[in-house]
């Protein structure tokens, strides 16, 4: 399949320029010419220039261990991360639209959580941050164990109870949300991301284009009324909740409508008339299949298609998913390659990256898009990816051979167009070394953000010069991706 493309650069505001240069576009989807390297460049060697233009932003370096950073960029260019510290805190960090960090770096061990007011003294790994793309506003959002909560404020509301009479959740926890401005300033109290459901894990969330805000969640280790199979099904159902722009209730929680089995790893986007949730529906205790499922709901939360994300023939499943508003979303795999596919013989059974674009009706477009280039077996893991509004997107995901010096783990990411062609190649998103200072690396926990005008990326970085076990590090950079204006198969 060929396609005649006619494309224009758009930039989401001025102060993100598309700022690739010198290097020309291969066909990558499958089916097209593919372009293999293993060496791997920076985004200096591919002449993408940077928004923080010193090189690696450090946002967080203490004694404590910072954990689990989420990212998103606002509507001013503003770039918002948020993270877990392991001595009982969460915090906030970021940069302005032109690079200047927007908080002082984090340095302090043991300190007050931004989300609830108080040093918890333990916390999980279930972070969220979201950004408004029409307000210069995110959201940010943690799970917390209830005992800790005590004089912290956070108030579990009272209609929070499952079937046996239970309000606090000690395990998993309960999540709470709070909003914040571009200064990186809350707007709100924390609120509770549910209305009666616990134990909140595998979440996501999505602002909508009219402005409301969906959190979905992985209730777990709760028993429900509406679950006819628990505990034989699983300990896991998926809830949605929708809010107000201004953090209050729009609808009441309510439970996907698969109550079969167990649903889990729920990731939410938006699309130009409501959004997407993709979902992990495992039936196996029951008799039924492992599968990932979609179901694309209107702005108000009614649900309009059901359609199956997993490819059964191949038993690929995702790694993650994300939209950005428009008429289409994105889905991104970690695999051993298969053949058949229309893969170059060298990639059979090594380990790659792949992409796959989807309607707002849940169908594909297109064959599947080899994201990574590398055919030399090394490794691929946390592979995550991104959207802005007009469609393009962001891959990211860890590579444990792109430095080719020291050999250390690398973010490494690749910028596609609207129809899945890429704008760059595979490039690792910061200096190699991470730190010259250190002369290190092994970055962790990559995660990426993208919006018309710009990309970033934030990471757990073991390099700062002077910090703990890890720290927070964060690199921005022009979205160098074009939205198609016609185009056409012949």
């Amino acid at each position: 399949m060929n396609l005649r493309i006619w494309s224009r650069r758009i930039g989401f505001f001025m102060l993100f320029p598309a700022a690739l240069a010198g290097w020309e576009a291969s066909a990558q989807p499958i089916g097209g010419s593919i372009e293999l390297r293993n060496d791997t460049p920076t985004y200096e060697e591919i002449g993408l220039r940077a928004v923080t233009a010193s090189g690696t932003i450090v946002l967080a370096s203490s004694a404590a261990d910072e954990r689990e950073p989420k990212i998103s960029i606002l509507a001013n260019g503003s770039t918002a991360v948020f993270w877990v510290n392991r001595s009982g805190s969460h915090h906030v960090g970021g940069v302005d639209a032109s690079g200047n960090r927007l908080l002082p770096v984090f340095d302090t061990a043991i300190d007050i959580d931004v989300l609830v007011g108080v040093n918890t003294g333990s916390n999980t790994n279930w972070t969220l941050n979201k950004a408004n793309p029409d307000g210069n506003i995110f959201m940010a959002a943690a799970t917390f164990a209830a005992g800790p909560l005590t004089g912290s404020e956070a108030v579990i509301p009272g209609t929070v109870i499952d079937a046996d009479g239970i309000q606090e959740d000690n395990q998993q926890g309960h999540g709470f949300f709070r909003l914040f401005n571009d200064q990186l300033e809350p707007l709100t109290p924390p609120l509770s991301v549910a209305e009666f459901s616990a134990g909140h894990r595998e979440w996501d969330a999505c602002w909508l284009n009219d402005g409301k805000l969906v959190i979905g969640t992985a209730a777990q280790g709760h028993r429900y009324e509406a679950d006819p199979d628990w505990p034989q099904g699983g300990n896991q159902v998926a809830t949605l909740n929708l809010f107000n722009p201004d953090g209050s209730r729009y609808k009441e929680e309510f439970f996907l409508d698969d109550m079969t089995g167990q649903q889990g790893n729920v990731w939410l986007g938006a699309l130009k008339n409501g959004f997407v949730c993709v979902y992990q529906d495992d039936d196996s205790r029951v008799g039924g299949a492992n599968l990932f499922k979609g179901i694309i709901f209107n702005l108000v939360g009614e649900k309009k298609q059901e359609f199956v994300v997993t490819d059964e023939i191949l038993q690929i499943h995702p790694a993650w998913m994300a939209a950005g508003g428009g008429g289409t979303f994105v889905t991104v795999y970690e695999v051993t390659a298969p053949d058949g596919i229309g893969l170059p013989e060298e990639l059979i059974n090594m380990p790659v990256v792949l992409a796959q674009l989807w309607s707002d009706q849940g169908e594909r477009i297109g064959p599947y898009i080899l994201v990574s280039q590398h055919s030399d077996g090394r490794s691929v893991s946390r592979t995550r990816c991104a959207m802005a509004r007009n469609g393009t997107f962001v891959v990211s995901w860890i590579d444990n051979a792109a430095d080719d010096v020291q050999f250390t783990e690398s973010v490494v990411g690749r910028v596609f167009n609207v129809d899945g062609m890429p704008a760059t190649p595979a490039f690792v998103v910061h200096p190699l070394p991470e730190f010259p200072e250190t002369d290190g690396g092994n970055a962790s926990e990559s995660m990426p953000a993208a919006v018309n005008g710009g990309v970033a990326f934030t990471w757990a970085s073991r390099a700062v010069p002077g910090g703990g076990a890890r720290d927070i590090a964060l690199m921005v950079f022009g979205n160098p991706g074009t939205m198609l204006t016609a185009w056409e198969l012949y």
